[in-house]
């Protein structure tokens, strides 16, 4: 749709419209791109707008530090809302509830506001995260709020603004957005990281990486089957998020049926579900949680050249970096490291876990290493499994190789490793 160069900001309206922000609100015919509307002119600076259900009012906010309500027919200032506490304290998202008798608000310190929207009467108001806010989603029931800031992201009970779940180990979230049944949320993180979790008790159930730039919004498909993410180089990504739609996806592309070994690799199930004909449903066991006895999952790291000393002096570096899948499962882990030059690499072994202990051995893989250990403590955090202490023994010519050792600390110690299921 062409013809709105300075549009920055978009939203649906009432009756097929699209609301476009530039200099001014704008309402677009969403068919033939037609203008039909010039609602208000920008005085000060409009960051974004949002559109009651029933399309009679909008919602923009600015560097004025208010939320302004308008009519949409008649382009009435029907309310003003918010009290900036000075610089940085402008609005910086709004949403209305689903009934739109409700309009949530975060302003640029992280003051959370509700109201209502009829009267202008303040329904809720408190600190919702420490450092810069950086937006505000409804449930589609709006019973719960999501919020997101320089630290993680929360979700609050609508109307008590009790506390749900907190999560904060993802760093600064500049995103969030539920799925249509309440059950999930998204986060677009500035690590590059798009991550879904579970909205009421916090728990990460994927982190979808691929950008090295810092991820801007995220949304969810009507369905919720599929997820789309924009990162600041404005690339946009759409994940397939259920596992029958990843199998169709991965079938059509390789023409043939994954072996039981590429399910085990890239699914992280032991045997591939049936291949089932259109529209056939495939029953999937939820994915591990962490058990009493240890950590139970699949994760996912990266190691770069920085990572290593300056002089590493082993394999080429292209192949001691990469990013690297490793799943714990029953006493059986494996590992799967995608080299930067495309090249591929496994291996497997058995795990013993005693308190805070683990011990690798490495069974599968470069013949010469077989019966090598790797030992350290480990720890869990909402969506990461963190090592340290790591030491590395093992046959003569490898697991007495100090190379090694360094390598092994690197891929287990230079960062946490993502739960990805």
């Amino acid at each position: 749709m062409a013809g709105y160069p300075d549009a920055w900001s978009s939203t649906f309206g009432a009756s097929g419209t699209i609301l476009t922000l530039g200099r001014r609100v704008r309402v677009v015919d969403a068919g033939s791109g037609e203008r039909i509307d010039a609602i208000a002119r920008n005085r000060g600076g409009l960051w974004g707008l949002a559109a009651s259900p029933d399309g009679r009012r909008i919602a923009v906010y600015g560097d004025t530090g208010l939320a302004t309500i308008l009519d949409a027919a008649s382009h009435e200032v029907l309310e003003r809302l918010g009290e900036p506490t000075g610089p940085y304290d402008d609005m910086v998202d709004v949403a209305f509830a689903p009934e739109g008798r409700r309009l949530a608000g975060i302003s640029g310190l992280a003051t959370f506001y509700l109201w209502d929207v009829g009267t202008g009467e303040e329904l809720l108001r408190f600190q919702a995260h420490t450092g810069l806010a950086s937006a505000v989603a409804f449930s589609p029931d709006g019973t719960m709020l999501a919020t997101a800031g320089g630290d993680g992201a929360s979700v609050w009970s609508v109307p008590s603004g009790e506390l749900l779940a907190s999560m904060s180990d993802a760093g600064r979230i500049a995103d969030v957005v539920f799925r249509h049944d309440g059950e999930m949320i998204a986060t677009a993180g500035d690590d590059g990281v798009t991550r879904v979790w579970e909205a009421r008790t916090g728990r990460q159930v994927v982190a979808l990486g691929g950008s090295s730039t810092g991820m801007t919004r995220v949304a969810f498909s009507p369905d919720g089957r599929r997820l789309a993410a924009s990162d600041v180089d404005g690339t946009i990504r759409v994940y397939a998020l259920g596992l029958p739609e990843l199998i169709r996806l991965a079938r059509s592309r390789l023409t043939r049926g994954l072996t039981d070994d590429e399910c085990l690799r890239y699914l992280h199930l032991a045997a591939c579900p049936p291949a089932g004909g259109t529209g056939e449903a495939i029953e999937v066991p939820p994915p591990p949680t962490p058990s009493a006895t240890g950590p139970e999952g699949a994760y996912l790291t990266t190691i770069r050249a920085g990572d290593l000393p300056g002089r590493f002096p082993s394999r080429p570096m292209e192949r001691t970096t990469g990013s690297f899948t490793w799943s714990l499962s029953a006493g059986t882990w494996r590992m799967h490291q995608e080299m930067p030059d495309g090249s591929e690499d496994d291996w497997s072994g058995s795990y013993v876990i005693s308190g805070d202990r683990i011990g690798l051995t490495l069974e599968e893989g470069d013949p010469a290493c077989f019966g090598t250990t790797v030992s350290g403590a480990w720890s869990l955090g909402a969506s990461t499994l963190s090592l340290a202490e790591i030491a590395v023994d093992g046959p003569a010519g490898c697991g007495d190789d100090p190379r090694l050792t360094t390598w092994f600390r690197a891929l287990f110690q230079a960062r946490p490793w993502l739960r990805v299921s």
